[in-house]
């Protein structure tokens, strides 16, 4: 299967959103400068006409959509270390939660897998 141009653009913005190594504000994607930017990159690239672009609603279907992907490989993996476990638990999860002296309040959870 081949994915388009255009479409393997506007995957890449979305997961620059996602992956990246510093938060990026949502209201980015509706950003001139941002705008202006990837239309030189676009251009660099050999594209024609206007590039595509991720605005900030298509943006955050496209989230939805990476984190329902990500809660079916969770499920098949899970469904699949059960059969190789032969229904023995396969991991441990634990979980710790805790209020600060300024009233915050944080929740942490890791899981094993043996």
């Amino acid at each position: 299967m081949v994915v388009s141009a255009n479409a393997h653009l506007l995957t890449k913005m979305g997961r620059v959103y996602i992956y990246s190594k510093q938060r990026i504000s949502k209201g980015m994607f509706d950003d001139d400068e941002f705008r202006a930017m990837c239309q030189v990159f676009y251009e660099a690239g050999g594209g024609r006409d206007t590039a595509p672009i991720l605005r900030r609603h298509a943006l955050l279907k496209y989230v939805n959509a990476e984190f329902e992907c990500f809660r079916q490989l969770c499920k098949i993996l899970g469904q699949d270390m059960l059969e190789y476990s032969e229904g023995n638990p396969f991991g441990q999860e634990m979980d710790d939660g805790a209020t600060l002296a300024n009233h915050y309040k944080f929740f942490s959870s890791g899981c094993s897998i043996d």
